[in-house]
């Protein structure tokens, strides 16, 4: 928990966001967190935007580099509705929300 002094003074919080999943976590707790995050991020299986085939998270984005539907994906709607990692880890839809379903 934070202290007094240090929320009185006005000073940031301690914490650091995780970068695989982006919850809040005090520095020091951060390492041990990480490695199980990974673990679990590992484990989650998301759908290529393009292809719909699933991959571990880790892999998503090297897959999407070279598959040719997520490419044309890509080029029909932009780069940034076609984003395959937007946000926390977490099963995704095939086709970013709002895109018109084929």
């Amino acid at each position: 928990a934070e202290s007094v002094g240090a929320i009185a003074s006005g000073m940031p919080p301690r914490a650091v966001s995780c970068p695989i999943c982006a919850q809040q976590f005090f520095k020091a707790s951060l390492p041990f967190h990480m490695k199980q995050c990974e673990v679990k991020s590992a484990s989650i299986l998301i759908p290529c935007p393009g292809c719909g085939q699933e991959f571990p998270q880790g892999e998503l984005a090297r897959h999407v580099d070279g598959c040719r539907q997520a490419r044309n994906f890509r080029t029909q709607f932009g780069p940034k509705e076609a984003s395959p990692l937007p946000g926390p880890p977490g099963p995704r839809p095939a086709v970013p929300t709002g895109a018109p379903r084929l």
